[in-house]
């Protein structure tokens, strides 16, 4: 077999990455915006058939599971399972790497291993999931939580999208089943790695070809709704309004001063409507989403603490009445030692430069995480872009990726480790 951790290795898987990652972005609904993939539309199911001709052309077995995720299989001699995932599902006019890397990378590394002639001690499962991002229904880790025996029927009947399609709507409309989702987690699974774009700036502005994911942040995201009174804009004195507008403003500077000053902790508002939304009347009502994140649980709380005191501030210096509401919560999860140190051996038997980070987004790691050990790997992210047309990655550092965690996977089954 071909030394696999050669330069000139890695110069071979290049094209057919970027091959593959060109045509899996052909299944988009918004051609020349970007690409845009929900999940169970046409095409969701479209990349599915893609990804699934794709594995068996790698010689996988594959397969479809209740969650509408496309499976790649090697048996091994035991039928625990290293796991390989990411998520073939994007954000509204997004771009073609965020997920679809890790897709491809995990096809990639079977492929090494299904050539290599010799049978894996443990099985390996390359899984593409469904509905990581939440773009369309209200939570994501669709594909994960259903492995973890997180979803029920009940729960899919009633979250909808903004057209009011509810989630077992759309699963049967993509040929899926809500009824034959599994209430428990899977047992197989011994050790879970994902590759994932960085989407932020670090790596390429310190010229670090991989990053090795340390913990992935917590999120916690609340709906507000700030409640005043509309008046008109010129008869009614700054001194006797209810404005519900300056209420949000307050809330938005305190909520973001607050995370500046605790530091690790980020917030943003990213979503507010306003009613009436006329000129020439005083708001009446504000609606606003607050997202706040950090990789230590305490700084979570101490924001959401936080929002409560300022809540109660508007109520007692604006009369403003507010009324907030659960959207999510995930607490920070940190990614297995071991396997990150696996993962730092295999960069220095490739000869590429490393260095530990967090992860200032969600992933499904953290989900498996739940149910077995997992790691993450980051691949550079050009210009720190990301959901957004203009995302990219070269393709090289992907190569470098598969070299890595290959090298690491077939470690743990010369091992027997897990």
């Amino acid at each position: 077999m071909q030394d696999i951790l050669t330069p000139e290795f890695r110069e071979t898987l290049v094209p057919r990455i970027k091959k593959t990652i060109e045509e899996a972005a052909r299944f988009n609904s918004t051609p020349g915006d970007g690409i845009t993939r929900f999940p169970f539309t046409k095409e969701a199911v479209q990349v599915c058939d893609y990804l699934e001709q794709v594995m068996k052309d790698a010689g996988l077995e594959t397969s479809r599971d209740a969650s509408g995720a496309v499976i790649g299989r090697i048996e091994g001699e035991v039928p625990r399972t290293i796991l390989l995932e990411s998520h073939y599902d994007t954000v509204l006019h997004g771009g073609a790497y965020d997920g679809m890397a890790g897709v491809v990378c995990g096809i990639e590394i079977a492929r090494i291993i299904k050539e290599s002639g010799k049978k894996p001690y443990y099985s390996l499962e390359v899984m593409a999931t469904n509905d990581e991002e939440g773009s369309r229904f209200s939570s994501g880790f669709f594909t994960s939580m259903v492995v973890c025996g997180k979803v029920t029927p009940e729960y899919c009947r009633s979250d909808r999208d903004k057209d009011g399609v509810s989630i077992a709507e759309a699963m049967e409309a993509a040929g899926l089943d809500p009824d034959k989702l599994p209430q428990e987690p899977r047992k197989d699974i011994a050790a879970v790695f994902e590759i994932h774009c960085e989407q932020g700036p670090v790596l390429e502005q310190k010229g670090i070809d991989l990053g090795i994911v340390e913990a992935i942040t917590g999120t916690h995201r609340v709906q507000i709704d700030l409640i005043g009174r509309p008046d008109h804009a010129g008869t009614t004195p700054m001194d006797m309004r209810k404005d519900a507008m300056e209420a949000a403003s307050r809330l938005v500077i305190s909520v973001t001063d607050r995370a500046k000053a605790l530091g690790n902790a980020v917030t943003t508002v990213g979503r507010l409507s306003v009613e009436p939304c006329i000129v020439n009347i005083v708001a009446g009502k504000v609606s606003l989403w607050i997202d706040f994140r950090s990789t230590e649980k305490d700084k979570i709380l101490a924001m959401r603490k936080g929002i409560d005191s300022d809540l109660e501030g508007l109520k007692k210096t604006m009369g403003i009445d507010c009324v907030l509401t659960e959207r999510m919560i995930d607490w920070p999860v940190a990614m297995d030692e071991g396997l990150r140190a696996r993962l730092r051996k295999s960069c220095g038997a490739i000869g590429v430069s490393h260095m530990d980070l967090p992860s200032g987004a969600g992933h499904d790691a953290q989900i498996f995480a739940e149910i077995a050990p997992a790691a993450m790997m980051f691949v550079p992210s050009i210009g720190g872009r990301s959901h957004c047309p203009e995302e990219k990655t070269d393709e090289v550092y992907m190569a470098m990726a598969v070299q890595a965690v290959c090298d690491t996977v077939m470690g743990i089954n010369g091992d027997k480790c897990l």
